[in-house]
């Protein structure tokens, strides 16, 4: 026992003296091409947090200590073109720590300009890619996680995706080579905070959540694939980035890669040091003023040895080996101790072109434990040219202003026109975050089109709507819109009493060709002007019939054009080309090639026939008049599809009201390649006017007219159906891939065979209208299906429950 003892005394003295014996050799400065600062994976250092933070979106004093911080973001020119560092007024920094439940995770974001509005419209969870409430194109943070370390399995498995906006709406989700499944829900909290200056997300992400889908199999060895909690040196990829004003035009990335890389190692461990980039301060614009925290929470003393080293393409700039707050890059810690370091320089020899800029922070001890490490290679100066002939300032810091939306606390307009049929849509949402009261007792929306010429204002159409909930829309004809005029769209609210209570004239320019679709973009004379880093393009041949000038400041401004394709007349002729088997109509329906039609009197299919072709019959059956019993022709996809004639039905007071005919259906154009039938029909109160459409193919399209003479409550119109065949192979099919090269994947699901209707796939989830809208409707076999779509979404919205 006494040896045993003076042994254990003589190892804590020689590791005492491995404590202070480095700080009396100088490092040298490793250069950004030398193999000590080589880093092709970044990697945080993340430690046990004693206790936990509140999460409330507010980074109180004192409560984020024990977490690590990272700093140092790419700032991308294009997607995956990254040149620049994030300058300060975008640079952005992430806290982590973890405990035996839970991993918590900070992002803290400046705000640009100073008390500037964040766009954040989308509010309904696990809405991504909705084009006006999807999470991807507001300002959004994006944070992704594959809990394991090795990056050809981790992609195979798939990974963790968080998308949070600054209102906190979340978007949930797991990615793997089997689709996106917005199913995902871990049960994190997650708060989401912007008070002007800075914009703070706080999350709290149990660690169970990580073994969600593929993760939550075992490995080789019968352990499971990820460990909870994770011992002493688990690593996890990760990838944190944050989009502003949408996913593509303003783009920041803790490394080098886009998504689905998540190259960065997270590494767990309990006993690390606390190391944390608190601040980068403008570099960018010359200035060093870095910002870091060290802290020792362990009983024994520790030594940390931080590397933070600059250089340009004329030699080194900084190093904190060679500092005077940080001789040897070497700080010892007491325990208990924490240590701020402020890190001040000018930075003349900067240049425009070549910098480099790089963290390897490491403890000190056998074997030396890497807390952060990071590089960013070839980044610029503020001032530096980009490849449109702009500055760094111009494209990417004064172009944040333009994408921040006013601050309007009355409603949200959106209008556009097709100037090709005329027919204008808007909808008015006061759904929005800081509406006023008063806005919440509206009832009726107006919405006005002038047009504007030489200064003075002329009404051309005014529509009321009435506000449902927190929307109004509008689906008008504007027939008396002119190609090549300038409209302004005005818009008022009225509450019950007819007071307006809030309106609203659009400002923000808009020119109806694709091709100038930028929020940038104004009319002047025949050309648009641009942003200095867009490159001008001339939009019509004839010039513009007002100038800017001419159009009062606080107006929204249209210019509806007359383009070429316009007054085409392809396809308008009912041409065919020989061989053609066209369209035969008789007084019960009519048959194409492929199906016989029975049109009952309201122009509606009483009955389809799928028509055989001899080679599916069995061969007993394939003779020319061989009778072949309609479930053999089911059975391979064929024969009669429908149970009962298709049927217009409304629902009153809970009963059903069957439509009767007023005036049977007729052929009221029969070409080769298409037949047409008109009919009018009653339904209960309602007046109905059908035209339906009959293409060669076997499509129907359909156009329904309908109302009363006087007001008309009914619970629901429907089209109903009643199918005869079976469903027992589901198929989707998506498209991936950019440019010349593109590739189809296919996935196949298996369904039992019975009667029954697809309208919902898991794999591939509809998010237009919050993942309840169903625009389309598909049932079959795997060797036909029949598909509905609807191009808006009344009568539409399912519920996952439904």
């Amino acid at each position: 026992m006494r040896r045993y003892r003076l042994g254990l005394l003589f190892t804590l003295f020689t590791f005492g003296a491995a404590l202070v014996l480095p700080a009396q050799e100088p490092a040298a400065v490793p250069p950004s091409y030398g193999a000590a600062s080589k880093v092709d994976e970044p990697i945080l250092l993340v430690p046990f947090l004693g206790k936990p933070p509140t999460i409330d979106g507010v980074m109180a004093p004192g409560e984020w200590d024990d977490a690590s911080a990272l700093s140092g973001f790419w700032y991308d020119w294009g997607f995956g073109n990254f040149k620049f560092m994030a300058p300060k007024q975008t640079q952005l920094q992430i806290y982590m720590g973890y405990d035996k439940e839970n991993l918590y995770v900070l992002h803290r974001s400046p705000i640009y300009p100073v008390d500037s509005w964040l766009k954040s419209r989308g509010r309904f969870p696990d809405t991504l890619m909705h084009p006006l409430y999807g999470s991807l194109f507001d300002d959004h943070s994006e944070l992704e996680i594959r809990p394991v370390e090795d990056l050809a399995r981790g992609f195979e498995l798939g990974l963790l995706r968080w998308d949070v906006n600054p209102i906190g709406t979340v978007c949930d989700w797991y990615w793997s080579h089997g689709g996106s499944d917005f199913a995902f829900n871990p049960g994190a909290k997650i708060r989401s905070v912007a008070d002007g200056n800075y914009w703070i997300i706080e999350y709290s992400i149990p660690l169970t959540a990580f073994r969600f889908g593929k993760y939550g199999g075992t490995a080789e060895d019968g352990r499971p694939i990820v460990q909870i909690p994770p011992s002493d040196g688990t690593v996890y990829r990760v990838w944190f980035s944050r989009g502003i004003g949408g996913n593509g035009a303003l783009f920041n990335a803790c490394d080098a890669h886009g998504w689905n890389v998540t190259k960065m190692k997270l590494v767990f461990d309990s006993k690390a040091p606390v190391f944390q980039v608190n601040e980068m301060g403008p570099i960018m614009d010359g200035i060093l003023d870095a910002q870091f925290t060290v802290k020792n929470h362990n009983t024994r003393s520790e030594t940390v040895r931080l590397g933070f080293h600059m250089e340009s393409g004329n030699g080194p700039m900084y190093s904190t080996y060679e500092s005077a707050e940080t001789p040897g890059g070497l700080i010892e810690l007491r325990p208990g101790e924490t240590r701020k370091i402020n890190l001040r320089k000018q930075l003349p020899t900067m240049t425009t072109g070549g910098n480099v800029l790089w963290f390897d922070v490491r403890s000190a001890g056998q074997p030396a434990k890497t807390m952060y490490l990071t590089r960013l290679v070839d980044f610029h100066t503020m001032d530096a040219g980009g490849p449109d002939g702009c500055t760094f300032r111009e494209a990417r810091i004064d172009a944040i202003e333009k994408l921040r939306p006013p601050r309007n606390p009355d409603f949200d307009l959106r209008v556009e026109v097709d100037p090709y049929t005329k027919r204008l849509s808007a909808v008015i949402d006061r759904g929005i975050l800081g509406v006023k009261d008063e806005v919440k007792t509206a009832v009726e929306a107006q919405l006005t089109v002038k047009l504007v010429e030489s200064g003075e204002q002329a009404d051309v159409h005014t529509f009321s709507a009435p506000l449902i909930g927190n929307f109004a829309t509008f689906l008008c004809d504007a027939t008396n819109i002119v190609p090549g005029n300038v409209y302004q769209v005005r818009v008022l609210l009225f509450d019950e009493n007819m007071k307006i209570v809030a309106e609203q004239t659009k400002t923000k320019p808009f020119i109806h060709l694709a091709s100038a679709s930028t929020p940038d973009t104004v009319i002047k004379g025949e050309k648009i002007q641009l942003r200095p880093w867009m490159k001008e393009k001339t939009v019509h041949d004839q010039p513009s019939r007002v100038l800017v000038s001419e159009v009062p400041r606080g107006t929204r401004r249209e210019s509806y054009q007359k383009a070429p394709w316009m007054e085409n007349t392809i396809g308008l002729s009912d041409t065919v080309w020989e061989p053609f088997t066209p369209i035969t109509g008789d007084d019960k329906g009519f048959s194409t090639l492929k199906h016989r039609f029975t049109v009952d009197a309201s122009g509606l299919p009483a009955q389809i026939d799928i028509r055989p072709d001899a080679r599916e019959l069995p061969l007993e059956l394939r003779g020319p008049d061989a009778n072949v019993p309609a479930e053999t022709l089911l059975g391979i996809g064929r024969g009669p599809q429908l149970r009962a004639p298709m049927r217009l039905e409304a629902v009153i007071g809970g009963k059903r009201v069957p439509a009767k005919v007023v005036t049977p259906a007729r052929a009221v154009r029969t070409w080769k390649s298409e037949i047409e039938y008109a009919s009018t029909l009653q339904v209960g109160p309602i007046q109905t006017e059908l035209l339906i459409r009959y293409d060669c193919d076997g499509s129907m399209h359909a156009t329904i007219h309908y109302g009363a003479d006087t007001p008309a409550k009914i619970d629901r119109f429907e089209l109903v159906t009643d199918i005869a065949g079976t469903v027992d192979l589901a198929i989707s099919q998506t498209i991936t891939g950019g440019g010349d090269q593109v590739a189809a994947d296919r996935w196949e699901c298996s369904l039992p065979k019975t009667p029954g209707v697809v309208w919902d796939s898991t794999m591939t989830t509809l998010e237009l209208f919050y993942s309840k809208f169903i625009p389309w409707m598909w049932f079959g076999s795997a060797d036909r299906g029949w598909s509905y779509y609807s191009n808006n979404d009344e009568g539409w919205i399912l519920d996952r429950e439904g």
